[in-house]
């Protein structure tokens, strides 16, 4: 009985333990794939704080990290779980970091990589070697022999100083030599003897004014040596020559944001992209300035609205998605990015709001708001900032519409038509809003109201004559009891527009109504056979005035020839 208690005792906790600590893994995984960083991040730690050795929670801590572009913080990570070495299985991961090195000036990350085999004299030289030892012996400034036998010391370790000797002796016979430069400037450079490497460079941009290939040298050397003066020039020279060298353009705007210039990153990201046809590059490298300026500025309204402008332009302007949402690693679809932009926007719309509510472009904001939550299918959500907007902006219109609709889908029918009522009066209807107050004046019990104005939608607009006007003034007429008058409407409408599907339906619900099943049979397989979306069947089979429409035998054979052809 002891030993049993002391069993319950010491392992009931350590397994409750790893339950809770799985729980909150989850909930992190959870957090991270709803896209959620600080909480999946806060949560992540838990778990490292509780299991220091839990590999994969440090592995998914690390991912977000990459993803969030906190790379310091990765690196950091994976000094703590790796020491100096990284391990096979980690390979990969550390690649990705060292590439992100290069992009963010980490510095110190520990990388592993394999040395080259040591120089010896024993070993060399070689057969191919020898020959030019002999026509450097015949020729002391044979420029071949010299330079291939300094570009073959570089591989060898120790060989550093003889293959210098040969190179600087081949640039001697050949100044002009632009790869002889380039190796012997690499070599210099490996040994940390910057200034000297410049020089040779330096040289290769003289030689090569509209070439970048001496200037992406230069680039490498003074992001290692840590002159940021001179890096900021070099990158200016490359985007000279190229100025849409997207490398240069994010590095430069990366080196901007890191010395507080935001002003100066956004005015290059913004060049860029206003110069792009397809603006995949630009949007993605200006998303990237504006998520890493919030960072450092997290409460700054401007820059929350500039990012959900992005975003805005995206869905409603541009219509594109950038090459970075496509990438296999991002966690939501191809269906599921353009929503999430539209929230991205209105998250960050909302944030701008809170921090400085008294803005002087608030209406247009609160007209982007609810424009946004009208796309995103949110029509309650979408009311408070359209009715804001449409009581503060000079052009009422486009947020009047909006609002109509949210009115509708949220079956405020009575608001809608008031407002449809306002701007008809002032003459401010589109073709599609007069129709719409039409259908309201007949289902409100303002028939003749509606009558009169489907008769002005279908006088006004000869060439764009739809059997919906004529079925919104058949649906008026019989409402106010005219039933020969709302048959003979709907049959104009199917003079108008035959194909239409929801014309023939139209007078099968008429003759359903007036007890005559077998024209209305007639008239409903008419409406199926023109439907090509499947729309017609759920509606009968959904409408109560049809009486299970299913169980009726004639139905089931016009279905099965139907789902036959």
């Amino acid at each position: 009985m002891r030993k049993l208690c002391f069993t319950i005792l010491v392992v009931l906790p350590v397994l409750l333990s790893a339950q809770s600590i799985n729980q909150i893994l989850s909930s992190a995984n959870t957090a991270e794939k709803s896209r959620n960083y600080l909480q999946a991040e806060s949560l992540y730690l838990q778990v490292l704080a509780q299991a220091p050795n839990r590999s994969d929670a440090q592995n998914r801590l690390i991912n977000l990290y990459i993803n969030t572009f906190q790379y310091d913080k990765a690196a950091q990570l994976l000094r703590q779980a790796n020491g100096e070495t990284a391990t096979t299985n980690q390979l990969e991961t550390w690649k990705e970091i060292e590439y992100w090195k290069a992009q963010s000036f980490l510095e110190d990350l520990p990388i592993s990589t394999p040395k080259a085999p040591a120089f010896s004299m024993e070993a060399y030289p070689t057969q191919d070697d020898q020959r030019n030892l002999d026509l450097i012996k015949a020729n002391p400034n044979h420029f071949e022999a010299l330079f291939t036998i300094g570009a073959t010391l570089c591989n060898y370790e120790h060989g550093e100083a003889p293959a210098e000797q040969y190179l600087l002796k081949a640039i001697s016979v050949q100044p002009n030599h632009l790869e002889a430069r380039r190796i012997l400037g690499q070599l210099l450079q490996r040994l940390g003897r910057f200034g000297e490497a410049e020089v040779h460079f330096q040289k290769m941009v003289a030689l090569t004014p509209n070439s970048l290939e001496g200037l992406l040298e230069l680039e490498s050397l003074y992001n290692e040596w840590k002159r940021l003066g001179k890096l900021e020039d070099t990158y200016k020279n490359i985007l000279m020559i190229d100025h849409q060298h997207l490398p240069s353009l994010e590095k430069l705007s990366r080196l901007f944001e890191k010395q507080g210039r935001f002003i100066e990153a956004e005015r290059l990201c913004k060049e860029f992209l206003y110069s792009q046809k397809d603006y995949q590059q630009g949007v993605r490298l200006l998303e990237g300035h504006y998520i890493r300026s919030l960072q450092a500025q997290p409460n700054s309204p401007q820059l929350h609205q500039d990012l959900a402008n992005l975003y805005y332009q995206m869905l409603f302007e541009w219509h594109t998605v950038p090459a970075l949402y496509l990438a296999k690693d991002f966690p939501l679809q191809q269906e599921a990015l353009i929503p999430y932009i539209a929230q991205q926007s209105v998250t960050h719309f909302e944030k701008t709001l809170e921090l400085q509510p008294n803005l002087p472009d608030k209406a247009y904001i609160q007209f982007q708001l609810g424009k946004l939550c009208t796309y995103l299918k949110q029509a309650e959500k979408s009311i408070a900032p359209l009715e804001q907007a449409a009581s503060m902006m000079q052009n009422k219109t486009d947020a009047q519409f909006l609002l109509i609709d949210a009115y509708l889908n949220t079956n405020q029918t009575s608001k809608a038509l008031s407002l449809l009522e306002n701007l008809n009066e002032k003459g401010w209807l589109d073709y599609e809003h007069e129709k719409k107050l039409a259908h309201l004046y007949a289902l409100s019990g303002k028939q003749q109201q509606a009558v009169a104005l489907a008769d002005k939608i279908i006088e006004y607009y000869p060439n764009r004559r739809t059997a919906e006007s004529y079925r919104i003034k058949a649906l008026a007429l019989r409402l106010s009891g005219k039933m020969n008058e709302s048959l003979t409407v709907l049959r104009q409408s199917i003079r108008v527009d035959f194909e239409n599907s929801d014309a023939h339906y139209s007078i099968a619900k008429h003759y359903f109504r007036n007890n005559l099943r077998d024209e209305g049979i007639i008239w409903l397989e008419s409406a199926l056979l023109k439907d090509t979306t499947d729309k017609i069947r759920l509606i009968a089979e959904r409408d109560s005035e049809l009486n299970n429409i299913k169980s009726w035998e004639r139905y089931q054979y016009i279905v099965a020839e139907y789902e036959q052809n």
